[in-house]
């Protein structure tokens, strides 16, 4: 539907009072101990437990949330002119000075690692919130500086949306200093961003799409548009949230394992300042609000404390920017051929699935979930877990039928040892910018990328009627003590996946019961089940 009169849209109220519901929260891990050596750290391991020998340079983008906390007079904001929020988020920012690597990286998640995401989103966050608060300390301006250089020096083309914020920083740290160097580096860097985003309108996260970091993508994007008005730059909006329009359910949730990282949550920001120009974020900005209206959509009280202090300034400047929405305009369904996506809409169900993933899917009837099926998931006698769940399937079409075969693919499961933390720590203590490189490249090979394939394939046919038709084949010489087909099952290592949502309750934590024996007799096993979408289920 095409609206192109003004028509009621929830407030935009509702990102403030859900961002104030959390400040209190975010304040507490800020160290405000003014004669600390550590004033203005925003990672309390660090600064208070004392668990931790180095600190975490991405929690200082807290300095955003408090600079809007600051700035943002509305009646129900009691920090609004508060002289020691604004000195809080100045020394959070003069707090990087101390923990920047010679290169002007940073560390995220251990010592040495000089972080390309960590480095490009806290330069993003801080040198935003020195635009708005109008201050340009000189010591922030030189480890901004320093950290500009680094990010010209790299780029990151397996995950897109830090890329895209390396981009946006570059241009706020040429704001902030007026050197060309950095427009022009973020402009090479939007480029080619643009080479990795499919004419589909997603852009490459670990091979596919995925909803969460899409709208991370977007959300520095938009913010590099609202400064640049880069006509290349709306282009690619337009497509980018044309996309993710498919993907927020009837419930008001949004994405989950069908997408390339499982994320479930979308960054409202860059959709606020999208609505201003596209109908389809005018539609997701609206369903959005609304969604956090009910508490079906991921909200900032529903993250923990690290990615509260990564994205809560995303819910103040939505706020702070929305836009009355003039125009909203739904997608309808599509079948995405090169990211294997499919979304089904009709008036019983919407059924959505990555055919490229094993098929795994979910259906939604009455605004409801009623079925999450992400495939099956075994433990062989070995102990060994396998899953048909992998970004690594193909599929044929044929009318309404689907075909989806592939192998099953070990689980990757790490945990760390003392022994892992000893050999980790004495590689890392070299000091060397290509060691860390080489141990982050290990570590997203064993827990994202790596494909583990077993001698198990599966075969998964959907066919989409008046009701939903599954028939499930799996085989292979393997013994299992357990195999199921589960319901919610996020297995990748994302660390900005696997929140809670409330209609995880809706459905059972098993689809089946337990296989194992069955499949055990002949090595194979052939399910067949009929998901009634009208009528009585």
């Amino acid at each position: 539907m095409n609206t192109h009169s003004p028509f009621q849209s929830p407030s935009p109220t509702i990102y403030l009072s859900h961002s104030l519901h959390c400040a209190k929260r975010l304040l507490g891990l800020l160290n405000r101990n003014s004669s600390s050596s550590t004033y203005g750290c925003f990672d309390r391991n660090y600064w208070h437990y004392s668990i931790t020998d180095f600190s975490n340079g991405r929690l200082q983008e807290g300095a955003l949330t408090l600079a809007l906390l600051y700035l943002i007079d509305h009646p129900l904001n009691p920090y609004s002119g508060m002289e020691k929020i604004k000195e809080w988020s100045l020394e959070a920012i003069k707090f990087l000075d101390s923990i920047q690597l010679n290169d002007g990286s940073f560390n995220e998640y251990y010592p040495h690692e000089h972080a390309f995401v960590t480095t490009a989103f806290v330069t993003f966050a801080c040198s935003q919130a020195l635009l708005l608060l109008d201050e340009y300390p000189p010591r922030c301006v030189d480890w901004l500086r320093k950290a500009a250089h680094f990010l010209m020096k790299r780029e990151e083309c397996e995950v897109i949306n830090q890329n895209l914020g390396a981009s946006a920083a570059l241009y706020n740290v040429y704001l902030l200093t007026g050197e060309d160097q950095f427009s022009h580096n973020a402009q090479k860097k939007l480029e080619t961003s643009m080479r990795y985003q499919s004419p589909e309108g997603w852009f490459h996260e670990y091979g596919g799409p995925d909803i969460g970091y899409l709208s991370v993508a977007i959300y520095y994007l938009a913010n590099y548009y609202a400064k640049t008005t880069d006509s290349q730059a709306r282009s690619s909006l337009e497509k980018a949230v044309w996309f993710l329009s498919h993907f927020i359910h009837p419930d008001g949730s949004a994405g989950g394992e069908y997408g390339s990282r499982n994320t479930t949550y979308m960054v409202p920001h860059g959709i606020e300042i999208c609505a201003r120009f596209s109908p389809y974020a005018g539609m997701l900005a609206s369903q959005i609000r609304q969604a956090l209206n009910s508490g079906a959509h991921i909200a900032p009280r529903d993250l923990d404390d690290r990615y509260l202090c990564n994205m809560l300034y995303t819910y103040l400047q939505a706020f702070k920017d929305a836009a009355p929405i003039q125009e909203k305009k739904e997608s309808k369904g599509n079948f995405f051929q090169e990211s294997g996506l499919i979304i089904e809409k009709n008036p019983s169900y919407t059924f959505i699935s990555n055919l490229k993933k094993g098929g795994v899917f979910k259906v939604f009837s009455s605004q409801k979930l009623i079925v999450s099926d992400c495939g099956f998931i075994g433990v062989c006698a070995d102990g060994k877990k396998i899953t048909s769940q992998w970004l690594s399937s193909t599929y044929e079409k044929e009318g309404t039928t689907f075909t989806v075969k592939g192998a099953c693919v070990a689980v990757p499961e790490e945990s760390m040892t003392p022994l892992k933390t000893v050999l980790m720590r004495i590689a890392l203590g070299l000091g060397r910018q290509y060691v860390s490189q080489k141990v982050k490249q290990v570590l997203r090979q064993r827990l994202i990328t790596k494909h583990r394939f077993l001698p198990i394939t599966f075969n998964r046919i959907i066919t989409l009627d008046k009701d939903i038709h599954i028939q499930d084949s799996l085989q292979g010489d393997v013994t299992f003590t357990s195999l199921h087909l589960v319901d919610h099952a996020s297995l990748l290592y994302i660390p900005s996946s696997r929140y809670y949502q409330h209609h995880e309750l809706s459905t059972p934590p098993y689809l089946t019961e337990n296989l194992a024996a069955s499949f055990n007799e002949q090595n194979r096993i052939t399910i067949t089940r009929t998901i009634l979408t009208s009528g009585d289920r």
